[in-house]
């Protein structure tokens, strides 16, 4: 199941977001800190993280300098900024991170929704679902 990491410290963001990838099929980890989100990026891997840039502490820059300083810690992970900061200064430092992707808060739930199933969907598929997917040749009688 794929894994997305939500770094947001506004209670009502974090319920529409909550709301607007209930279905999509994947677990969804919430916290309001930079700190808290490197805490459960060291302890297990995630495909995708969301991330507001003005949070309590440190910044969600600062999150994003620290994934660039420890590539280990999200080598495969994409990078979503979600937040209504967005000037153009901050989309040229944002791109020159790694951010894979840029979303402008007020967002609607399929704009979120769409972005976030795009980040998913280049996920490697498991070995065993390739192979069950792989159609039976014809039998020669």
């Amino acid at each position: 199941m794929p894994r997305i990491l939500l770094i947001e410290d506004d209670a009502s963001i974090q319920r529409f977001v909550e709301f607007a990838l209930e279905d999509i099929g994947a677990e969804l980890i919430i916290t309001d800190t930079v700190n808290q989100g490197i805490n459960h990026l060291n302890h297990s891997p995630f495909d995708l993280i969301l991330t507001d840039l003005m949070l309590p502490g440190e910044s969600g820059i600062t999150l994003l300098e620290k994934l660039r300083e420890q590539p280990d810690l999200a080598s495969h992970t994409k990078v979503v900024v979600f937040s209504a900061g967005l000037t153009g200064s901050v989309k040229t430092q944002l791109q020159a991170l790694g951010v894979w992707r840029m979303l402008s808060k007020p967002i609607s739930v399929m704009d979120l929704l769409t972005c976030v199933e795009e980040g998913l969907s280049s996920l490697p598929v498991p070995q065993a679902s390739v192979q069950s997917a792989a159609p039976t040749p014809p039998s020669s009688s």
